[in-house]
């Protein structure tokens, strides 16, 4: 399936594997037939294979694919592509482009020498459908873990949290459930902040069984509490205003402006130096304590609080910009191994997953920040 010039020539000659009767002397490109299931680049490589099929032979463009890569706040008309190592998804709002978008997948794979696997393909449909283990709603618009998925995941989660009340637990078997829980809140990635001694247990645990802290089947008590609100939509608005936060050990920042205005923006940066800010927050700091990056979630919590009070911030998307990296990233994972991000990330969790809103932080240079005069209590 690769292309020959992927590879650089490993024989010289045709000769060194006895076929000089037929190629003579030419060079030879040995081409990937096969990946082995226990090399740790197949999935990698089975994945830019898969894409690149897409975008040369299917002639899908790179915009087409809903990845890490696809701007947060760009609309299209045609179906949208998730690409997962072998398995192929569209999405869209209209039935007949879906269809012919799936058609002409099907049509290059058969030309091409690509077996399907007819069994799995599903026809285009607003009925819940399984997507990469998890469940897409076409008629609620929302995309998470299956009912009954969810709720055996509870049941195993309580079971747990039972056997370990009674004596030791495999630590395997912990690890099993939070690599399951891990897949489920996907979704809402901000629930990824309730776990944090879990882990630390899995990891530092060397024991096959072992007595579970108190800390970690806590974490496991929540997680099955917040079981019924790991669920994303995919209809979900951009929210009509953009913050803007900054901290420094003075104080806190928080501007604001029109989220219209990202349209025919190149990037966010541009955004932030065009647009129209006006400060909401610039308030010193009661306990200024600690790192000046756990500052700075402080300072986002502030503008996340704004939105929440705010009947329109219900199923929507809220952009945030910060010129503190370490937060932006703490932020778009959903947690931290950091203890004092951990507690903060925790407490934004609350908000968002109460207010169904769908956090997207953006970094962007100090001297574009329209926050960072704010932040210092200078004159704004």
């Amino acid at each position: 399936m690769a292309r020959a010039s992927l590879a650089q020539p490993v024989f010289r000659a045709a000769a060194a594997l006895g076929l000089d009767d037929h190629f003579g002397s030419q060079l030879l490109y040995p081409i990937l037939r096969t990946i082995p299931m226990g090399f740790s680049h197949s999935v990698y490589l089975a994945q830019l294979l898969h894409r690149h099929f897409l975008r040369t032979v299917c002639a899908f463009d790179d915009t087409d694919f809903i990845d890490s890569a696809s701007p947060p706040f760009a609309l299209r008309p045609r179906p949208r592509l998730v690409c997962y190592i072998d398995d192929l998804s569209f999405i869209g709002t209209s039935w007949r482009h879906v269809f012919w978008a799936q058609q002409r997948y099907l049509l290059a794979c058969e030309q091409n020498g690509w077996h399907v696997k007819h069994s799995k393909t599903v026809c285009p449909t607003s009925e819940p459908t399984e997507v990469i283990g998890a469940e897409l709603d076409g008629h609620r618009r929302r995309i998470g873990l299956s009912a009954p998925k969810l709720v055996q995941l509870q049941l195993d989660s309580q079971q747990l949290i039972a056997d370990a009340a009674r004596g030791d637990v495999h630590v395997w078997r912990l690890e099993s459930l939070l690599g399951r829980w891990n897949w489920a809140m996907l979704c809402a990635r901000p629930a990824f902040s309730v776990f944090h001694r879990a882990y630390d247990f899995v990891r530092l645990i060397a024991a096959p069984r072992r007595k579970v802290w108190p800390s970690v089947l806590h974490e496991l008590h929540v997680a099955v509490g917040l079981a019924p609100l790991l669920s994303s939509s995919i209809a979900n608005h951009l929210f009509h205003r953009v913050a803007a936060v900054d901290a420094s050990t003075v104080g806190q920042g928080v501007a604001i402006a029109r989220s219209a205005g990202l349209r025919g923006m190149t990037s966010v940066a541009d955004f932030a130096r065009r647009a129209h800010w006006a400060v909401i927050v610039s308030a010193e700091w009661r306990y200024a304590e600690g790192h000046i990056s756990g500052l700075e979630m402080l300072a986002l919590g502030t503008a996340v609080r704004w939105c929440v009070s705010s009947p329109r911030c219900r199923a929507a998307r809220f952009l945030v910009l910060s010129d503190a990296a370490a937060v932006v990233a703490a932020v778009n994972k959903g947690r931290s191994s950091a203890p004092s991000f951990a507690r903060k990330l925790r407490r934004l969790a609350a908000w968002l997953l109460a207010a169904d809103l769908r956090l997207l932080a953006a970094w962007i240079p100090s001297e574009d920040n329209p926050a960072d005069a704010a932040s210092r209590l200078s004159d704004v």
